[in-house]
């Protein structure tokens, strides 16, 4: 990639987001065709170049994304509850991202963030699942004071049990969060601070497929969430980094563009 020219790599980045230009609600899998599905939309994505690699545009340069993973803290942090952790982790070191560090001034968050790519700033909250929303607010209101709200968007990803293991589905922040609580948790921290409605369009969620036991008992689905990911699960959820840097790239040139 580092001998592609600028003008080529341009033409890549918009053949990749011709790609990625499904709507929201929609269901990815590096695997599919690009065919309608029951739980929505399947596109077929082309990896965009790495970020750190890739020419900002005016719209895109403008941008700042507060990329926010929702999980539990160790020793839970690799359980499937906390497949956004993980796949936040795999994506900071996809693109060479600084290993994420503690942060008072994040409410005791874990964040990577890079001077040379100011367009992206990620996350880990620091808190159980059913308690992210008041942290995740500390770290959001912080996070747009320095950069202003009006180019600042919220992106939080978050384990998803409807999903197929590995697939990743976009959706809007302030839709209905069913049974997700840690999900409830920031809607509710938003809305609380007057801020759900102002974000509107600029708060997303990617859920991250899991898929779901058979058992549909409460206390099944609760040891389901929280028995640790076996090797290859965890391999299936680190492979979709590229389709996950596609549609954070998207969400950021749309924030960028107002």
């Amino acid at each position: 990639m580092a001998n592609l020219t600028a003008a080529k790599l341009r033409r890549k980045a918009r053949r990749s987001a011709q790609a990625v230009n499904a709507p929201l609600d929609a269901v990815t899998d590096n695997a599919s065709g690009g065919r309608p599905s029951q739980n929505g939309w399947i596109a077929n994505f082309i990896p965009l170049p790495s970020v750190y690699s890739m020419p900002a545009s005016p719209s895109f340069s403008t941008a700042r994304l507060l990329i926010a993973s929702l999980g539990n803290p160790p020793p839970l942090h690799t359980t499937r509850h906390s497949a956004g952790h993980i796949a936040l982790r795999s994506l900071i070191n996809y693109i060479h991202f600084p290993t994420p560090r503690r942060d008072s001034s994040y409410a005791g968050g874990a964040v990577s963030a890079s001077p040379s790519i100011p367009t992206f700033t990620f996350y880990e909250s620091p808190t159980y699942m059913n308690l992210s929303g008041p942290t995740l607010l500390k770290a959001w209101k912080n996070f747009s004071s320095i950069h202003g709200l009006a180019s600042c968007g919220l992106v939080v990803l978050h384990d998803e049990l409807e999903l197929p293991l590995g697939q990743l589905r976009v959706k809007s922040g302030n839709s209905s969060a069913k049974g997700h609580n840690g999900i409830k948790s920031v809607q509710a921290s938003l809305q609380g601070a007057g801020l759900l409605d102002r974000l509107g369009q600029n708060f997303v969620r990617v859920g991250v497929g899991i898929g779901r036991p058979v058992s549909r008992e409460r206390d099944d689905v609760s040891q389901y969430v929280l028995g640790q990911m076996i090797s290859s699960e965890k391999e299936k959820i680190e492979s979709t980094v590229d389709v996950l840097e596609g549609l954070l790239t998207k969400e950021a040139e749309r924030v960028g563009r107002g």
